[in-house]
C-alpha cells in the first residue's frame, strides 16, 4: 500500500517480520500491507475527528510524536499509526 506522509492508518494487524496491514483512514477504499517501520502507532483518541481532518493536519516530527503519542494501548482493539514516509 503508498502511503502518505501525515495520513492515519487504521485497522492495524500485525503480519510478521515487520510488515503490517491496514486500511487509510482519509478515505477507508485503501487498504493493504506496509512495512511497519514506515509508520508509528498513535493513540487513537489524539487521531483528529474526522477522515477529512485527519489527512490534511500535517503530522509532527517524529522525534515530536515519539514524545506525545503513546502506542496504543494493549486492551484496545483499533490500533492506529500515522505514516512517517511517503
Amino acid at each position: 500500500m503508498n502511503l502518505h506522509e501525515g495520513e492515519y492508518i487504521v485497522d492495524i494487524e500485525e503480519l510478521g517480520d515487520g510488515w503490517w496491514s491496514g486500511t487509510a483512514q482519509q478515505d477507508g477504499n485503501r487498504a493493504g500491507m506496509f512495512p511497519a517501520d514506515y509508520v508509528q502507532l498513535v493513540d487513537p483518541s489524539e487521531v483528529p475527528g474526522g477522515a477529512e481532518s485527519a489527512h490534511e493536519t500535517p503530522a509532527a516530527s517524529a522525534a515530536e510524536e515519539e514524545e506525545e503519542a503513546p502506542a496504543a494501548a494493549a486492551d484496545d482493539d483499533s490500533v492506529t499509526a500515522v505514516a512517517l514516509y511517503p
